[in-house]
């Protein structure tokens, strides 16, 4: 997500840990979205983050 009103961080962001049932499997699918030569993430919560 790039935005959470709990949250002070501005950007992409993974959500707070209240809300994972797998902190270590959200971390693994970081790495794979990481590798991908993209500069545009459309989240399901938060504006378009370019970058």
């Amino acid at each position: 997500m790039t935005a959470d009103p709990t949250s002070r961080i501005s950007g992409p962001q993974l959500l707070p840990d209240m809300f994972h049932t797998d902190r270590a499997r959200a971390l693994d699918s970081l790495v794979l979205i990481e590798s991908l030569d993209a500069d545009l993430v459309l989240p399901g919560h938060g504006p378009v983050h370019h970058g």
